[in-house]
């Protein structure tokens, strides 16, 4: 990618990108004057911190080209390095452009280019009940893995697949409520896809590949006057107070969310599994934060300065 386009993405980092389907919701929306939607959508390059999740082996940074189109298949290596093994089986990864190896109970910023579409909240004014989708582009690695089984303790996933594609093997399905159906069904205005849902689900080690494959995990909860009222703050180009007050909200009415990974192992005949846990937060985070960690983007990310936004993070518990 040329520098002049990197540069224009950046600069327009901090807009929302308002999609198709996001004017036919708020069209939708006009005649129940009621409800509230922020969709969140991320453009396909667009930048993002969050917490690196790294554990067992070290697989050295993935490739500088920062707005790759990153499909992860765990039978290829992340770099040209040989992974080594530091006691674990596997790492756990979010869709990344670098990362770097993360010991339990410290975070680490990283940056991803993006094509999920992000996360969307939704909510009624009238009975404060509030639903909402947060992507998760979890990948594990490793060698010798056979399955991987994903579970979370609050809320459920829903997984958007081509209806073509074979992607969970097994799984302990979900029925949302019709509310989270009302606000959240997209299958309708994206032919040739399917819609699942999920407490927890198993995929082949092997068949990875994520491209066309969307996972978040999602909820429907009744909330406080108060926070239904704070999550409709406007965050953008507004001050950190703002925003600190729209990533608290979002942090207490989702509840620390825990993600398990765990991946089976099969060798000959000897069977055994290793489990991680990674919490889903909100937190706000400058763009210069993440360009000190990377010095070799640092000159792309000071363009933002000290700009702040809310942010997705994924800390390894």
């Amino acid at each position: 990618m040329k520098d002049k386009e990197l540069d224009q993405i950046l600069q327009h980092a901090l807009t929302p990108t308002v999609s198709d389907e996001e004017i036919k919701v708020n069209y939708e929306m006009e005649g129940r004057p009621m409800m509230k939607k922020k969709n969140y959508f991320k453009p396909a390059v667009a930048l993002v911190a969050c917490a690196a999740l790294v554990a067992g082996i070290g697989f050295g940074n993935l490739p500088d080209r920062i707005f790759d189109n990153m499909s992860h298949k765990t039978d290829t290596p992340a770099t040209t390095k040989e992974a080594q093994n530091t006691g674990s089986g596997f790492v756990v990864k979010v869709k990344a452009a670098e990362t770097k190896e993360l010991k339990q109970g410290e975070k680490q910023l990283i940056v991803y280019p993006s094509d999920c579409q992000g996360e969307s909240w939704a909510g009624n004014d009238k009975d404060k009940v509030v639903s909402y989708a947060v992507e998760t582009p979890l990948v594990c690695e490793g060698k010798k893995m056979d399955t991987i089984t994903y579970s979370v303790d609050k809320g459920f996933f829903r997984i958007v697949t081509p209806k073509k594609m074979s992607y969970v093997i097994d799984g302990e399905e979900y029925k949302p409520s019709d509310r989270f159906i009302e606000n959240f069904n997209t299958t309708g205005n994206q032919p040739g896809m399917t819609e699942k849902y999920y407490k927890s689900y198993t995929v082949s080690a092997k068949d990875q590949n994520r491209k066309g494959v969307s996972v978040e995990i999602c909820d429907t909860k009744k909330v406080s006057d108060e926070l239904y009222d704070n999550l409709w703050t406007e965050e953008i180009n507004t001050g950190e107070k703002e925003m600190a007050v729209v990533a608290e909200t979002k942090n207490k009415i989702m509840n620390d969310p825990q993600i398990t990974c765990k991946v089976n192992y099969k060798e000959d005949s000897t069977e055994k599994s290793e489990s991680i846990k990674v919490v889903v937060k909100h937190e706000v985070i400058s763009y210069k934060a993440a360009a000190d960690i990377y010095p070799s983007l640092s000159e792309k990310f000071n363009i933002l300065d000290d700009v702040k936004r809310v942010f997705v993070t994924f800390e390894r518990r």
